[in-house]
């Protein structure tokens, strides 16, 4: 369990995602407690404690998802992605 904490957090370091990676049962229990002071649990190791909710980098995942789009055709990867990000109000279905 530790070695995927650790793995994750080094991905949302690599990403720019704001996390904090506490390791060790005295440092993680004294984490713990300096967020909720009525703590009580015993036995943890490490705690990985997103900053924002969830693990979600939308933008990097935007840019993955287009790479191989831009690939094959970057003009009708960049019209899709409008016409997904703004869809049309007035019946328009495509841009040329």
């Amino acid at each position: 369990m530790h070695a995927g904490v650790a793995t994750i957090y080094q991905q949302q370091k690599a990403i720019g995602y704001e996390s904090t990676f506490v390791e060790g049962p005295t440092d993680s229990s004294r984490y713990m407690k300096g967020l909720f002071s009525d703590w009580q649990a015993e036995g943890i190791t490490s705690v990985l404690h997103e900053k924002r909710g969830g693990y979600a980098n939308n933008m990097a995942s935007l840019r993955g998802l287009l790479k191989p789009c831009y690939l094959y055709s970057p003009t009708t990867a960049f019209r899709r992605l409008l016409m997904e990000l703004f869809p049309p109000k007035t019946g328009v279905s495509g841009i040329e």
